[in-house]
């Protein structure tokens, strides 16, 4: 079972995501589960309730109320104790400045709003490839900076 989760502010492009998703999924005969969130703070609290649900798959808007895209990457690939996912990354900016901060810290992908339904296919594509020869696809190029900055040293 392919476990998924959409967190995007808009409900407009959860729902072209969760379709192109089903799309996918059913063409290449997968069985999948998604979870959808319009918050960041639904969907963070979700998964700190839920521990016995690992996602594969995470969709991740980068502009969003509450907790930025950038926030909830670290969240997932620092805080959370779960299986680290594939995270690809939405946006409708095209700053390289971002991408390159959301690549450091463990971003898999980017996806630009609108999205390119072909774009889309390979992109998952490219994951489920990796996903169903077991191969690790999580990189951290920033997660000693990271550790650095976000640990309390104790007296």
């Amino acid at each position: 079972m392919l476990n998924v989760l959409i967190l995007d502010d808009v409900p407009d492009n959860v729902d072209v995501i969760e379709m192109l998703l089903e799309e996918y999924c059913e063409d290449n005969e997968i069985d999948y589960d998604i979870d959808a969130f319009t918050s960041p703070t639904a969907a963070y609290e979700y998964m700190c309730g839920n521990t016995t649900k690992d996602y594969d798959l995470v969709f991740l808007d980068i502009m969003m109320p509450e907790i930025d895209g950038l926030e909830f990457l670290k969240l997932i690939r620092f805080e959370l104790s779960m299986k680290q996912p594939y995270i690809i990354m939405e946006t409708a900016l095209s700053n390289d400045d971002i991408r390159t901060e959301e690549f450091e810290f463990g971003a898999n992908a980017f996806l630009i709003k609108p999205i390119n339904a072909e774009i889309f296919r390979s992109i998952v594509d490219t994951f489920y490839s990796a996903y169903k020869n077991g191969e690790k696809y999580v990189e951290y190029k920033n997660i000693n900076e990271y550790i650095k900055t976000n640990t309390v040293l104790l007296d």
